[in-house]
């Protein structure tokens, strides 16, 4: 769980990204705490760490930019319902300046009609800005808003199913 989240709670009342410190500070503790996750997962011998994606929905795909510039264990990264947020933040807490860092595999699962996300002004521009090269990358539109996990989850699961073993490898 990260900082401020659940029973983490913390002066931070929302996600949403402001010109604060502590906001600022949150992020870096959100990023210090996946790297923790990643550091006890490694301790056990059942997980393969060497086959290790980023899934974040909404609020994890908005900060999956930086998740996966700074965690170089990750192998590839899945942004559902994600895109550039369109509040101020300082420099070093906005995932807009870690998109051209993001160097692995990145699939993105969007709505068209997503109103916290809209198509042309926070999910084109947030895929299109990514270091990834383009043959590594694949952004889906579906006919849905924000929620597409209810309106398209057969497709969403095919699909991210199809990514994990092209980048990962099949599950024997």
């Amino acid at each position: 769980m990260y900082k401020g989240t659940y029973e983490r709670g913390s002066d931070l009342r929302s996600d949403v990204q402001n010109t604060s410190n502590l906001y600022r500070d949150h992020v870096i503790a959100w990023a210090q705490d996946l790297g923790r996750a990643i550091d006890y997962v490694e301790t056990r011998p059942d997980i393969d760490t060497e086959r290790l994606a980023y899934l974040g929905f909404s609020w994890g795909g908005a900060m999956g930019p930086i998740m996966t510039a700074i965690e170089k264990r990750f192998r590839t990264g899945i942004f559902f319902v994600g895109g550039l947020m369109m509040q101020d933040v300082q420099p070093m807490a906005d995932p807009f300046n870690f998109l051209p860092r993001v160097s692995v595999p990145i699939f993105m699962f969007n709505g068209r009609y997503d109103s916290f996300f809209p198509l042309d002004t926070a999910i084109r521009p947030f895929y299109d800005n990514l270091g990834t090269p383009e043959a590594d990358k694949k952004l889906t539109v579906t006919d849905a808003n924000h929620f597409v996990a209810a309106y398209s989850s057969n497709r969403l699961i095919s699909e991210t199913l199809d990514w994990l073993d092209k980048y990962l490898g099949v599950v024997e």
